[in-house]
């Protein structure tokens, strides 16, 4: 396998990710995130909960946490 396909599927299997619904375990976390603007997902409001978060959302969520709790 060359890195080219192996590039090709690792982004198809996370691009998949981001259609799988949440866990039922998750479910009432995720709604008290967007309910409290933490979670806001993508542009369109998808929060693709099974999605890796990056560490630019990280931030952002961190500075939506700080914003709406610690001050």
């Amino acid at each position: 396998m060359t890195q080219e396909q192996f590039n090709k599927m690792a982004d198809a299997w996370i691009a998949g990710l981001a259609n799988k619904p949440a866990s039922s375990w998750a479910e009432d976390n995720l709604k008290w995130g967007k309910e409290t603007g933490l979670m806001t997902g993508d542009e369109k409001g998808n929060l693709m909960p099974k999605k890796f978060l990056s560490r630019e959302e990280f931030i952002a969520v961190l500075n939506r946490f700080y914003d709406k709790f610690m001050n």
